[in-house]
């Protein structure tokens, strides 16, 4: 039922073109076997009586028959296909439209973590990896349709040969039938349940593949191992569906041919016999013969088993998705508009935090201030919790206990897709879009993504100008390797992208900087400059917190914080924290013996 409600997502005269077409491809089979067995008893009586032009007169007009429901037929088989195609596309459209709009519903990423929503996806993915659909089994169900009237139509027409033949073919055919569906749902369950070794399987065929990975795949020599790999895989995942097969298909087909079997050759006899006593003509014999084999093909399994039960499978997946996205929704109540004039003053206050499913607290009792226009660094090492607290404050996760303040105000008060709109981030993983240059950069404020002046601004502050404009095409240069004509960059020239995106931002409006590992993959000399010119051109326009290694660069904020297992363990100015003699002070100046300070005149 589920699948016959989808049917409404496409327009509702094409449901009904396609039905109709359905019945009619399903009814000609049979109308077919009636102008046969008619054809048949015409040419019998034209032989019987010589030929006259009467009896020839009547054998064309049923041999013309035939070959008008012979060509409808074959007519009606590019009329059903296109207009299966076009159900198909249409609900599948809706479909991946109701999966992009709960995955991207809410800010809350809670949900993203939790295993039901990961297995609804892992099945809403087969809107794009697999043939089989919501809209392919909604148009199986069509196809379905068709079947199930030549069959019951054939059993009508066997109805009126002989009752009892007419009932045993058919409960043959449909107790056949109930089990052959019930062996595919088994098939398809099993095959659902070896996603993660098909998704192994996949992953290390596109690295053996692909480009990403060709070098060290040939400087390692890992082609022998990723073959094994891909076989292991690939076992895994398909031996449970073979031995199904195996064990299950085998028994079921034995059960069709002893049903089908037993009724075809008792119904062979009568036939014989009733011929023989001149109860059965020619005609009727062309009738009956084809009508209890299209009654007994009931029992097999049809071509659009498969995508109607894949489609069904799909659907209470879309149906979870939407409904964790409607609770998460549900729990933004926010409504607040934070001022967008002036840069905000940002607070933490005793904010501890555990990703779902975690057992320990990422993040505990941590505080943090950062003055409106200020600046302030996150430093500590690798799993303190520094990029936790970034997805806290720009409201991606609501803390568990403890609150994040915007100008006093609770983030959880307040509008978070405004609040969004204030923040440009330089996240440690940012988005890697493939797309041209200037689209990396402009997806820092979407909706000016035509201000070709303030991209290229964006872009020669971040110093990414020059190697841009060395680009085929500058700023129009596809960024995405897997097309032929697509170019890449390296680490250092993404990371200025990415640093660009977050000034195009501001430049639209933004009144937050966060900026996480912005310039790891930069030479020191390059991060320093790139790092002190930030804070000094957004001070006093922006809020800024910078997490990074790098203690040089954390030095040029007006406020330190060292993080350690998820708690503040020092925090101040950089004099303060060098005069407490701490870890910070330890680590500076270890850092300071490596890596020489770049002065504020130095270039």
């Amino acid at each position: 039922m589920e699948l016959v409600r989808t049917l409404a997502a496409a327009s509702p005269w094409l449901v009904a073109a396609a039905t109709a077409a359905a019945l009619v491809a399903g009814l000609l089979p049979v109308g077919l076997m009636i102008a046969g067995g008619v054809l048949a008893a015409r040419i019998d009586d034209a032989v019987r009586h010589g030929g006259g032009d009467a009896q020839l007169r009547d054998a064309y007009r049923a041999f013309a028959v035939v070959m008008g429901l012979f060509l409808a037929g074959e007519l009606m088989v590019p009329l059903q296909n296109r207009l299966r195609w076009l159900i198909t596309k249409r609900i599948d459209g809706v479909m991946r439209l109701r999966v992009m709009r709960a995955a991207l519903a809410g800010t809350d990423m809670t949900r993203l973590h939790g295993q039901e929503y990961l297995d609804s996806m892992r099945l809403a993915h087969g809107l794009i990896r697999w043939s089989a659909t919501p809209g392919g089994g909604a148009a199986g169900l069509l196809g379905l349709t068709r079947d199930y009237v030549t069959g019951i139509g054939a059993a009508v027409v066997l109805l009126t040969f002989q009752p009892v033949i007419a009932a045993l073919a058919l409960i043959a055919a449909l107790i056949v039938r109930v089990r052959w569906r019930g062996e595919t749902i088994g098939l398809i369950d099993i095959w659902l349940r070896g996603w993660r070794h098909r998704r192994e399987s996949g992953y290390f065929t596109e690295l053996g593949l692909g480009r990403t990975a060709a070098g060290e795949v040939r400087v390692f020599g890992l082609g022998d191992w990723l073959r094994r790999r891909i076989r292991a895989a690939g076992t895994e995942a398909w031996t449970p569906t073979w031995r199904r097969r195996a064990e299950r298909f085998g028994t079921t087909t034995a059960l069709q041919v002893v049903l089908a079997g037993s009724v075809a050759v008792g119904a062979l006899i009568w036939a014989a016999r009733a011929s023989a006593n001149g109860d059965l003509g020619i005609g009727g014999l062309v009738v009956f013969v084809p009508a209890l084999l299209a009654v007994l093909a009931l029992g097999r399994t049809f071509n659009d088993d498969m995508p109607v039960q894949y489609g069904a499978s799909t659907l209470p997946a879309i149906e979870t998705l939407e409904r964790l996205a409607a609770e998460t929704v549900s729990r933004e109540t926010g409504c607040r508009i934070p001022a967008a004039e002036a840069p905000p003053e940002i607070e933490l206050r005793g904010v501890s935090f555990r990703y779902p499913g975690g057992t320990d607290e990422v993040l505990r009792e941590v505080d943090l201030r950062i003055p409106a226009g200020g600046s302030a660094a996150l430093v500590g090492l690798n799993g303190a919790g520094k990029t936790t607290l970034v997805r806290l404050l720009c409201g991606l996760y609501p803390p568990d206990r403890g609150a994040v303040l915007v100008d006093g105000i609770d983030l959880r008060e307040l509008d978070l897709d405004a609040w969004h709109r204030l923040v440009a981030p330089m996240f440690q993983e940012f988005v890697r879009l493939p797309a041209t240059v200037a689209e990396n950069v402009g997806a820092g404020g979407i909706e000016h993504l035509a201000d070709r002046r303030g991209i290229d601004a964006a872009l020669d502050e971040a110093g990414a100008a020059v190697f841009a404009g060395r680009l085929a095409d500058g700023a129009d240069t596809l960024l995405a390797t897997r097309h032929a004509d697509g170019s890449d960059l390296s680490g250092g020239q993404w990371q200025r992208l990415g640093i660009a995106r977050a000034l195009f931002a501001l430049q639209q409006g933004a009144r937050v900087l966060v900026l996480d590992e912005p310039t790891s993959n930069l030479d020191t000399a390059s991060e320093e400059r790139i790092v002190r010119r930030l804070l000094e051109e957004t001070r006093g326009e922006a809020t800024t917190l910078l997490v990074t290694h790098r203690l040089a660069l954390a030095r040029r904020t007006d406020h330190i914080v060292v993080v350690a297992y998820g708690r503040v363990a020092e925090a101040g100015t950089h004099d303060e924290l060098m005069g407490a003699g701490g870890r910070y002070a330890d680590a500076f100046s270890m850092q300071a013996a490596l890596y020489p300070l770049e002065e504020p005149g130095d270039e």
